[in-house]
């Protein structure tokens, strides 16, 4: 008899923790579920002003003139290199006229668009000199920034 009430008390000590874990799980999707209702009323908040904006779209009668590019594009020299980033930090307006043009440039893959990118700021001459980093004896143009 003994030995059926040791099995008897294991088990409901199984049993306790089984339904301390079960208390435990249905506390976490309590909380998981008014996390997941909170997330659905900010996505219909969200829904109703994107809504908001396809109807009525933000348009300017003027169009944004076109700032001029004082520089010798592509770059052939180090002082045509040093005078493009210095436009590009102290310019806004120069800045998106250049983001306006190379943006304008394609390719049929990213690395087509990207060549054609650098092919419109740099020669080739001076792309020799440079590396990202300014690895393998080379200017670095991760420093220009």
């Amino acid at each position: 008899m003994n030995s059926f009430a040791s099995k008897l008390c294991h088990l409901n000590s199984k049993v306790e923790s089984l339904v301390t874990k079960q208390d435990a799980l249905e506390s976490k999707l309590n909380s998981l579920d008014k996390k997941i209702d909170s997330e659905l009323k900010l996505l219909a908040a969200l829904h109703v002003k994107v809504d908001s904006f396809s109807k009525n779209p933000v348009t300017t009668n003027t169009p944004i003139p076109e700032a001029p590019i004082p520089l010798n594009l592509p770059s052939a020299t180090d002082e045509d290199v040093r005078q493009l980033v210095l436009t590009v930090k102290n310019d806004i307006n120069v800045t998106q006229s250049l983001e306006k043009r190379l943006t304008s440039y394609g390719g049929d893959t990213a690395r087509k668009c990207v060549y054609a990118i650098v092919a419109g700021l740099f020669e080739d001459d001076i792309l020799l000199k440079y590396t990202w980093k300014g690895t393998t004896d080379k200017l670095p143009f991760e420093k220009l920034t």
